[in-house]
């Protein structure tokens, strides 16, 4: 993941289309338990970019409250028609865990993160209300925790131009709050630079206008911040 561009920049949002970059996902890691009738429920919550992390930390969470009666779980990666949802019950009656979970992710319009609802069984049985109830507030009150943010997905540009130019390279970057990733001077400049997806076409065109031909661009690689 890389920088976040913060919502509503004033130096840039003249320049923004219409495109949909803007997501909402958990701010970072953390867990919160909650007891409901002697059970306890051990929500942990984390920001992911791929279904192969949210897997590794369902795993990490798995191996670290092994000795819990279940590990349930839910996530959700990426946007749009292509979003992809997971869910287990682990052993729960069916539809009581994992469900309440993706539905306290869903409820909040959440992407890219995983919640993994660990419960130590109290001697007391919740009855499948119960269970639903509790795995759904444990998931809710993680998240509340952590908190949330607005991220978005960016492209990756590489550019490549004669050193001459980089002042004004370097002012159009500042106009489309790109983030600069890495650099290499030169007699020729290059840079490989982050820029919000809204704003990367005509990012491209006025690299065109200012180069006149002079600035290369390399591949574009599509990054979730």
């Amino acid at each position: 993941m890389g920088a976040l561009f913060k919502k509503g920049s004033p130096t840039a949002s003249e320049y923004e289309v219409a495109v949909s970059d803007e997501y909402h996902t958990a701010k970072g890691r953390g867990s919160h338990e909650i007891k409901v009738k002697g059970s306890r429920f051990i929500a942990s919550v984390a920001p992911i970019d791929s279904e192969e992390k949210a897997k590794r930390f369902v795993e990490e969470i798995s191996r670290k409250y092994f000795d819990a009666t279940h590990n349930c779980y839910a996530y959700r990666v990426g946007h749009g028609d292509g979003a992809i949802f997971r869910f287990s019950d682990a052993g729960e009656p069916f539809g009581t865990a994992g469900r309440p979970i993706l539905e306290a992710i869903e409820s909040r319009d959440l992407t890219n993160v995983v919640v993994v609802v660990s419960r130590y069984f109290g001697g007391t049985k919740l009855g499948t209300g119960g269970l639903v109830r509790a795995y759904k507030e444990s998931a809710v009150a993680v998240l509340d925790k952590v908190g949330l943010i607005t991220a978005f997905l960016t492209d990756d540009f590489a550019l490549s131009f004669p050193y001459g130019l980089t002042k004004e390279v370097r002012q159009l970057l500042g106009k489309y709050d790109a983030r600069v990733l890495s650099e290499e001077y030169g007699q020729r400049t290059s840079l490989t630079v982050r820029v919000r997806k809204s704003r990367s076409e005509r990012f491209r065109e006025a690299l065109a206008v200012l180069g006149k031909g002079k600035v290369k661009l390399g591949d574009i690689r599509t990054s979730k911040d």
